[in-house]
């Protein structure tokens, strides 16, 4: 396998694609790259809760989803664990996750190997590779997965951060409308204008995004009746 090949192919491939295109044809290289049965990625979310967001079979993600479930498993403890990466030549015989590694063995899976995706100041997640044989990930494997996870956390953060530009964009334009509205309504100036928006957002316990989004479809009745917009509670 050349690795580097492999490595510039997935650079170029992911560039423009979505958060979730990138997760899937991360797990796809992943499992070229080290000629494993499947593989998969599971991702923290909010509150570090950790979610299995692509996978090359049902059976990964169902694995992924007994680790959320047991509480173990060498994925999640690549995430939260003390080490970068964890390897299992035999899971259903592993003392370190016997509850998780039974029940994967029901699956079929027997050798795993879980990378971090992390940078310095932020952990995303791990990579995670699956092998129905005992003892198939080699030492070699191993580097090679985490070779491959420091390219994949690139490629993760900067698909990430086009998505939270796109979307910090979206909601500051929002609000700049709204704001206009506000002002025409009322004979606001700007600044009065988003002061008020803060206060609505204040009394009504919301997101100034949502205050603002209120005031846009609102925009109609505020202008014929100049009533002031009130906040909606949440379904």
């Amino acid at each position: 396998m050349d690795v580097r090949r492999l490595l510039s192919d997935m650079a170029l491939e992911v560039q423009h694609l979505t958060p979730a295109e990138t997760f899937e044809r991360i797990a796809h290289y992943a499992r070229t790259a080290v000629d494993a049965r499947d593989s998969g990625i599971m991702m923290v979310r909010a509150r570090a809760k950790v979610a299995p967001v692509s996978s090359t079979s049902d059976d990964v993600d169902r694995a992924h989803r007994l680790q959320v479930e047991c509480g173990e498993g060498p994925c999640l403890e690549a995430i939260f664990g003390t080490e970068s990466s964890y390897v299992t030549g035999d899971a259903e015989n592993d003392p370190r996750w016997p509850r998780w590694g039974s029940r994967v063995a029901d699956l079929g899976y027997r050798s795993v190997v879980s990378v971090r995706l992390a940078t310095v100041d932020r952990t995303y997640g791990s990579l995670n590779a699956y092998s129905r044989d005992v003892d198939d990930f080699s030492d070699q494997d191993l580097e090679v997965m985490k070779y491959l996870a420091v390219h994949a956390t690139v490629a993760i953060a900067g698909s990430l951060a086009v998505v939270g530009l796109q979307a910090a964009l979206e909601s500051r334009n929002l609000i700049g409308q709204a704001q206009g509205i506000l002002m025409t309504t009322y004979d606001l100036d700007a600044d009065g204008a988003f002061q008020y928006l803060r206060r609505l957002s204040m009394d009504g316990n919301q997101r100034l995004f949502d205050v603002a989004t209120q005031v846009v479809e609102q925009r109609h009745q505020l202008r014929s009746d100049r009533v002031r917009p009130q906040p909606q509670d949440d379904d």
